[in-house]
């Protein structure tokens, strides 16, 4: 919004304030300031010039002909008298105030001055007067536009004499009259506050600020107006329109707004159209309460005015010349069931003023905000009203914006103010009422709350500038009960609001520094320490953090085979793309694309991991305002190609991934969280043509009972999908339930989750090797698994090295050999010692095996 501060002098004493300082104190307080800037003048190329001569004209007896002079440092162009740097024009004049010796504002041809017959600012073109040639423009205030600034009793050009003895001839009038003084500040009012879109609700923040009186402009008593029963108002959508008012004008004359009003309208970004409109468009900015005059003859003088929801198939040609199709989103104003005007944003075309207009039927209105901006968005149009509308207007102005306007108005043009007429939903006699339970406010609390002591005179002259009322007569000492005026209903509400009024007006930057008495330490939830830690295992490995959208589409889903389930799926009723159409139900088309994005980009190796959310409808729920009907769940997805080392900016290692680096990725994970995993194969073929069958295992978590709970899968990407992706390395890819691992790891008790760690020891170890025969259904996992079930003490590492499969191994086995290491940390083994564990270890894996004909020892 753009504010001009002569007008805002007009309702605050801002005298001795410096633009800058009011702009600063204001965005300090809550109204952003986002530019000061010189206001324009309405006129330009206007000089300082001297009448020297009189003489009549010789086709005129009401005209003559004025001799204007100046120095030379006025514009190029003009004539010169002698040697000297006076210049001298002549130009045809009426005005019969012109005097020899009077100083005069010159507007010379090329100048910029004020129309008051077509209500514009022009350029001065040369000109011939009744045969005698004009060569300028003797100015008067309203062609200046300084109405408003000056005043002159006896009208007729303006004698500057007394305002300019000081200046020298061919001077700028602006500069000899220092006129480039005021100031525009463009604000950016917030969405809560309806009120700072207006000069009054700005006024009002600047009073409190500097604790300066506020001044309210005039408008007519309502009270010795009559009602008129010819005109009735309905309110059949009581939830939309709470109040509609109407007053009639009668003898009005259409004519061009004066000077200081056009110019206002102008500098505030309006373009001036008619005294009429004019008043209207002023009110809103003034008061911040949008009206509408109709053409009370178009209209009619009787029948019924209702303000009802549009039908479907109807239209309405509005001011601007557009024809729009309304739906029963829009709220219309109606004469007699016909659409008049797009209510709260724009008038229609049918009942606007016009030259011939000679009666008025002005409007001023309460609308619901949700329902102007519906409104306004279903037909694709914002106005200055409709922002006003939606932001919330104050409920108690638009009696008074409409009698402010009919004062301009009669004030303007004579008019003769008529009868009102209105109707009122008792919602809206609520809201006039003002709160029934005032708000309970004590100085205990403000200095609780904010850490400062606050004297009872500086809050009390606070609450009172900003418009609200106190009343302590019914408390005791340091309490108030607190009305709160109708412009601030929608925000204030509670004590702390209060306290955020008191505090911006005194300035949160006077609040004292102080540490707390008790020093706070965040601590993190068991479940976000437990993310916090799956986050650092993830990157120590080498993974990047990727973020993906929970929207997918068709597209991406049907490319990675990943089908979604019709019956939990979750579509948009919205979507801006085909690409975002409905909530994902896996993290794993995600992370391929992303993968695919990296490798189109030329990256030779890239591993990624997303911990994301996956949604699914559940079966019978039906959303409500309670429940949505969604179950979401937490996934921690990744994996990668090329070498995990490469992926680092070390670039370590070139060795291709396989199966184990990405197990030995999920094992230290596991590891770091302490809980107990194995590892799957699958039982047959996987049928989604997703996972390679015969490198893809299931993530089983063995629970406190034993009992195998399934956590996710690992593995590589089947090739058939892999071609289909283009990629042109083989992907490698784990999927976890997130929710269900943290939900084990808070069950347990926190000493079963401790990983414990000791020092390397500081005597050498030594090494066995074990090798066997075992069958093919027999799986390093088991054999892993029963050696360290053992918990032999001395036993510190067990590594895998060698397998074989062929001659002289029968069919349907395979040779499997173990390097067993053994240390202690307090003495060096003997080799009886080592011997006795390696035996324990091998009479264990034939008591556990061999029975079931499973393992041959060599």
């Amino acid at each position: 919004m753009k504010l001009l501060l002569s007008w805002l002098a007009e309702y605050v004493d801002i005298e001795g304030l410096a633009p800058e300082d009011i702009a600063e104190r204001l965005t300090v307080a809550g109204l952003e300031v986002e530019a000061v800037e010189p206001a324009p003048l309405m006129f330009e190329g206007v000089i300082l010039a001297k009448v020297v001569a009189l003489q009549p004209h010789p086709n005129a007896d009401r005209l003559r002909l004025v001799e204007v002079a100046f120095n030379s440092q006025s514009p190029t162009g003009v004539r010169a008298v002698g040697q000297s740097s006076e210049v001298r024009l002549t130009v045809v004049c009426g005005a019969p105030n012109v005097a020899e010796g009077m100083r005069i504002a010159f507007a010379p041809v090329g100048a910029r001055v004020f129309s008051p017959k077509s209500g514009d600012f022009f350029e001065l073109a040369p000109a011939s007067i009744r045969g005698v040639a004009s060569e300028g423009m003797i100015c008067s205030l309203p062609e200046l536009g300084l109405s408003d600034v000056f005043s002159q009793p006896d009208g007729g050009i303006w004698d500057v004499s007394a305002l300019t003895h000081d200046g020298q001839l061919g001077q700028s009038l602006a500069d000899v009259l220092q006129l480039a003084s005021d100031v525009i500040l463009h604000t950016a009012p917030t969405a809560n506050r309806g009120d700072w879109m207006s000069v009054m609700g700005v006024a009002q923040e600047v009073s409190a600020l500097f604790d300066r009186p506020l001044k309210m402009p005039d408008w007519p008593s309502a009270q010795a107006l009559s009602k008129t029963d010819s005109l009735r108002v309905l309110l059949p959508e009581p939830e939309a329109c709470l109040s509609y008012t109407g007053l009639s004008l009668s003898a009005v004359r259409v004519v061009p707004s004066p000077p200081w009003l056009a110019r206002r309208l102008l500098l505030s970004g309006i373009r001036p159209i008619n005294v009429l409109v004019d008043v209207t468009n002023y009110v809103l900015l003034e008061l911040g309460q949008p009206l509408h005059a109709f053409d009370a003859l178009k209209l009619g003088a009787s029948g019924t005015i209702s303000v009802r929801k549009a039908r479907d198939g109807e239209s309405l040609l509005t001011l601007d010349g557009q024809s729009r199709n309304v739906t029963p989103e829009a709220l219309l104003i109606t004469k007699d069931d016909i659409p008049v005007a797009l209510a709260g944003v724009m008038g229609g075309d049918s009942t606007a003023i016009s030259e011939t207009t000679q009666s008025v039927f002005l409007e001023s209105a309460y609308f619901s905000p949700r329902v102007i901006r519906v409104s306004a968005r279903s037909v694709g149009l914002r106005s200055e009203s409709s922002a006003r509308f939606e932001r919330g207007v104050d409920p108690g102005r638009c009696s008074q914006a409409l009698l402010r306007a009919a004062g301009l108005i009669k004030h303007l043009t004579g008019s003769q103010i008529g009868a009102m007429t209105d109707a009122r939903t008792p919602e809206f006699e609520a809201l006039l009422s003002g709160r029934k339970e005032p708000i309970v406010l004590s100085l205990n609390y403000l200095e609780k709350q904010s850490g400062m002591k606050f004297e009872s005179a500086t809050v009390r002259r606070v609450l009172e500038r900003l418009g609200f009322g106190i009343n302590q007569s019914q408390y005791h000492g340091d309490q108030w009960l607190i009305s709160v005026p109708t412009w601030r209903l929608r925000d204030v509400n509670q004590p702390v609001d209060l306290l955020e009024e008191v505090l911006r007006v005194v300035g949160m930057d006077n609040i004292p520094m102080t540490l707390p008495d008790c020093p706070v330490r965040p601590k993190l939830s068991k479940r976000q320490a437990i993310l916090s830690h799956v986050h650092a295992v993830m990157k120590a490995a080498g993974l990047h953090e990727a973020m993906t959208s929970s929207l997918v589409g068709p597209e991406l889903l049907n490319k990675a085979q990943c089908p979604p389930d019709e019956a939990s799926l979750i579509a948009l009723n919205n979507s801006c793309s085909e690409e975002h159409t409905q909530l994902r139900q896996s993290v794993l088309p995600s992370v391929l694309s992303a993968l695919a994005y990296n490798q189109a980009q030329g990256v030779d190796a890239a591993w990624l991991y997303e911990m994301g959310r996956v949604y699914r409808r559940k079966p019978g729920v039906f959303p409500s305002s309670k429940m949505t009907g969604v179950s979401e769940s937490l996934r921690l997805t990744g994996g990668g190609y090329g070498s995990a080392q490469q992926a680092l900016w070390q670039k370590a290692s070139t060795s291709q991934p396989d199966y184990y680096h990405l197990k030995g990725l999920l094992d230290k994970l596991f590891s770091a969280l302490g809980v107990a995993i194995s590892y799957e194969a699958f039982s047959s073929e996987p049928t989604d043509n997703f996972w390679h069958p015969g490198q893809s295992a299931s993530i089983m978590l063995v629970s406190e009972n034993q009992r195998p709970i399934a956590l996710g899968t690992l593995g590589r990407l089947h090739p058939a999908l892999q071609q289909v992706l283009k990629f042109r390395q083989p992907i490698w890819l784990f999927d976890l339930d997130l929710d269900r691992l943290i939900a084990e790891l808070i069950h347990q008790e926190p000493s079963q989750r401790l990983v414990s760690c000791r020092p390397p020891s500081a005597f050498p170890a030594t090494g066995r090797d074990l090798a066997f025969s075992a069958s093919l259904s027999l799986s390093h996992q088991q054999v892993m698994q029963a050696i360290k079930g053992l918990q032999e003490p001395l036993l510190t590492d067990i590594l895998l090295f060698d397998e074989y499969t062929g001659e002289p191994i029968p069919n349907g086995q395979r040779s499997l050999a173990y390097r067993l290491t053994f240390q202690s940390s307090d003495r060096t083994l003997t080799d009886a010692e080592v011997n006795a564990a390696h035996e324990h270890i091998r009479a264990h894996l034939v008591t556990t095996f061999q029975d079931a004909a499973q393992l041959t020892l060599r």
